[in-house]
């Protein structure tokens, strides 16, 4: 069952994977934040009857150096996924243009890089949702195997063992 659920919530996650497992070796360098604004699209969400909402998501532009080499990134985490216009305010709030940076790169691929390595906030919230329920699941498959074995205790354990007890008093 644990290994159910692990592979459930690896499956199910492909932020975890991308913000952890590409981020996860990644070197910081310093860098300058050439541009930092706030884009606004448009996108359809829902299955049955789906509906447009606005998204919004911080764009930039920076520059580094690795290696004597400059390059140019844009990412501000692997997943720069956002809807709310005041969490991309603030994101852009904290990397204004013209300001240093630290930036995170690949050193195997210099050229991809992520301003920040944090995952998501709804992520925390999803994985401790399921934390929660696998834990329930736990708690409630214990709860039926006691309950099943207080019923069999309940019976004799072998059938006929009254007839068999009394059958030898005679």
């Amino acid at each position: 069952m644990t290994i159910t659920f692990l592979v459930f919530t690896w499956l199910s996650y492909p932020n975890f994977r991308a913000v952890y497992l590409l981020t996860f070796k990644f070197q910081e360098t310093k860098g300058k934040i050439i541009s930092s604004e706030i884009k606004e699209i448009k996108q359809l969400e829902g299955d049955e009857a789906p509906r447009e909402v606005t998204a919004f998501i911080p764009v930039f532009k920076y520059q580094y150096e690795v290696g004597g080499k400059k390059i140019t990134g844009t990412r501000y985490r692997a997943s720069n996924l956002g809807k709310e216009k005041i969490w991309a305010q603030n994101i852009v709030e904290q990397f204004p243009a013209n300001n240093e940076a630290t930036i995170f790169y690949n050193p195997e691929k210099p050229e991809k890089s992520v301003l920040t390595k944090e995952l998501p906030g709804g992520f925390w919230n999803n994985l401790f949702g399921l934390i929660t329920l696998f834990l329930l699941t736990i708690v409630v498959a214990l709860k039926k195997t006691q309950a099943s074995s207080d019923e069999r205790e309940d019976e004799p354990r072998y059938k006929g063992f009254e007839n068999l007890v009394k059958s030898s008093e005679h």
